[in-house]
């Protein structure tokens, strides 16, 4: 198809050229031989000159415009270029800017690496000293029932062996005996389990019933009777109870006397203890009082 047309624009433009050159051949045989040819000739270059000339005026002037016009295009881009270099410099200043605070910032970050990897290994070893210590102190621990049960026969032997007194024979416990100030440094130094033991032994004394230690440590859900007990025996030194273990039944004792003003306070201190520690109806309040009722439920009835 393209090539069809190549030919025909081909065809038109010699065809074209021919006409040409035949128009002008008639043209000079038929008006050369005029006296007034020359005439005719030189006012067609005169026109023709004018028709040129007018044509250069009216493309000078569209060429200008279009120039004023590129020229205010180029202004106006030169105008751009220059704000979006300027934005372009401030930019390059930012960056450079950012540049240096992030080089200062890793070095900050490494320098704090660097402290805490110093304080990691030191809290390494640390922890491994306490697990060293955890270690032994488990240990202890772990044989310290085995020691409390020795010293607790110990104990037993050498008191089998100086024999104590007949019950009748020890004389009443009377407040002049301790004041009544040591009995309340007795009872505020004492812990809640503690306090709850001492008014077990005033219960055991009044409803004049045997007091096993065993029940008592499952009355107050402590599991530690060998405690419980060497606290029992300290209150039978300093003389605020008088105790003797009943025969034939372990960890269980016969409390025949009790100082007056722990008989009268025990009870009193316990309650008004926990109301002004534990907030009303709290769990601690309900579990510590529930503690109290047990303990009492040990000595009711016959």
């Amino acid at each position: 198809m393209k090539m069809d047309v190549d030919r025909l624009a081909l065809h038109f433009k010699y065809s074209a050229l021919i006409s040409i050159m035949l128009l002008i051949g008639i043209s000079t045989e038929r008006w050369s031989g005029s006296e007034e040819f020359t005439t005719y000739l030189s006012n067609a270059a005169t026109m023709t000159s004018l028709f040129l000339g007018v044509v250069a005026i009216f493309y000078s002037f569209i060429s200008n415009d279009s120039m004023s016009r590129s020229l205010g295009s180029i202004t106006t881009i030169t105008t751009d270029v220059r704000d979006v270099r300027n934005e372009i410099e401030e930019f390059v200043d930012l960056t450079k800017q950012a540049t240096e605070t992030n080089s200062n910032n890793a070095t900050l970050v490494r320098e704090a690496s660097a402290t805490l990897t110093v304080s990691l290994d030191s809290l390494h070893d640390t922890l491994t000293f306490l697990s060293a210590q955890n270690e032994t102190l488990r240990g202890l621990v772990s044989s310290l029932p085995t020691k409390l049960d020795q010293l607790e026969t110990r104990v037993g032997d050498v008191a089998k062996a100086i024999g104590e007194k007949p019950q009748q024979n020890q004389p009443p416990i009377s407040s002049t005996d301790l004041s009544s100030r040591a009995i309340d440094r007795f009872l505020a130094r004492s812990s809640l389990s503690q306090n709850l033991l001492a008014h077990a032994c005033v219960l055991a004394e009044s409803a004049n019933k045997p007091l096993s230690i065993v029940d008592f440590t499952k009355a107050v859900e402590w599991d530690a009777p060998n405690q419980l007990q060497g606290f029992l025996t300290c209150m039978h030194a300093i003389q605020i109870c008088t105790r003797k273990a009943m025969e034939g039944q372990e960890k269980t004792y016969k409390v025949s006397a009790i100082h007056p003003d722990l008989k009268e306070r025990s009870r009193k201190y316990f309650v008004n203890y926990i109301n002004e520690t534990y907030t009303s109806d709290s769990d601690d309040e309900k579990k510590w009082l529930g503690r109290l009722a047990k303990v009492e439920g040990l000595f009711a009835g016959q």
